[in-house]
Formats: C-alpha cells, sequence, structure tokens
C-alpha cells in the first residue's frame, strides 16, 4: 500500500453500549490532545522568549568585536581560537597543505573542530565565506588522493609522516 494512500475504514465488530463507550473514550482522548497541544504552544511560546533573552544577555557579555570567528559557547564546548590580526588566509592547496602538516605533526586522528583550531593558533584562517564547509572538501579531497585518511564523521588522521607542500 502507497504511503500516501488511507486504509478505507467501515464498522468494526463493535456495536451498542461498547461502540458508545468507545466512542465517548476517543472524545475524551482527541481532548486530551488538543490540552496537550495548546500546553505545547505556551511552552514552545516560552522557551523562544527565554532564548531571545539568553541570546541578548549573551551578546551583552561577548560582543562581536571581529568579523570573523566565534564566540565562547554557552554549553561548555570550546570555541575557536580568535584570529589575529596579521593572519595568513589559507585556501585550495595551501590549506590542504597546511592540514596534512597538523596531521602528520599530531601523529593522531584530529577532529575538522581541532584542525579549525590549530589553523588559528599557528596564524592562519580559512580564507572562505564557508569555512567550515572548505576545511571538510579539503580534507574531502585529500582522502580521495590518498594523502589522509577519514577515521570517523569529521575526524581525519594522516596516512604516513611524509609531508608534501
Amino acid at each position: 500500500m502507497s504511503r500516501r494512500a488511507e486504509p478505507v475504514r467501515g464498522h468494526g465488530p463493535v456495536f451498542g453500549a461498547r461502540r458508545e463507550q468507545l466512542i465517548a473514550e476517543c472524545s475524551r482522548l482527541e481532548d486530551d490532545l488538543r490540552r496537550l497541544d495548546d500546553e505545547l504552544d505556551r511552552l514552545a511560546q516560552q522557551r523562544r522568549a527565554a532564548a531571545r533573552r539568553l541570546r541578548q544577555r549573551r551578546r551583552a557579555l561577548w560582543p562581536n568585536l571581529a568579523k570573523r570567528g566565534r564566540r565562547a559557547l554557552a554549553d561548555g564546548r570550546r570555541a575557536l581560537p580568535p584570529i589575529s590580526r596579521d593572519a595568513v588566509g589559507l585556501w585550495g592547496r595551501r590549506l590542504r597543505a597546511a592540514c596534512r602538516k597538523l596531521l602528520v605533526n599530531a601523529r593522531e586522528p584530529l577532529s575538522l573542530t581541532d584542525l579549525h583550531a590549530m589553523l588559528h593558533r599557528q596564524g592562519f584562517f580559512i580564507d572562505s565565506g564557508h569555512p567550515v564547509k572548505a576545511l571538510a572538501d579539503a580534507l574531502r579531497y585529500e582522502v580521495l588522493e590518498g594523502r589522509a585518511r577519514r577515521v570517523t564523521r569529521a575526524v581525519y588522521g594522516p596516512i604516513s609522516s611524509r609531508v608534501a607542500g
């Protein structure tokens, strides 16, 4: 049966008082669902308002000082270090070579976030409108060329101690 097709329903084998009882129970359950939906709508509205206030407080605590970089995260995860004023922009072949070098020097698999942070600490930034995507694309290319290995999602490791570029 197609997922779009509704089954044809008719009267079942339930009649009389039992049928009336089931109809009344269905009505009560529908009322419960409407009440729960209203409560969920109210809670969702409260959550949006609280999230909006939280964003405003965070902006007051950590205003945007630069066009590039990330603020500290509220859940305790580390953010990327800030980009230095004299940072060198990387893209394409130079980005891939810098990533390969970092992977070989680390001698263990690194997540994309760790690689990105290490690039910032070494005085580089990813010169792209979408730096995270550019970094992922660069490592995907290195994996396809056999110069890096994908360990798990967003985690890459070196193939050997050889560094190109």
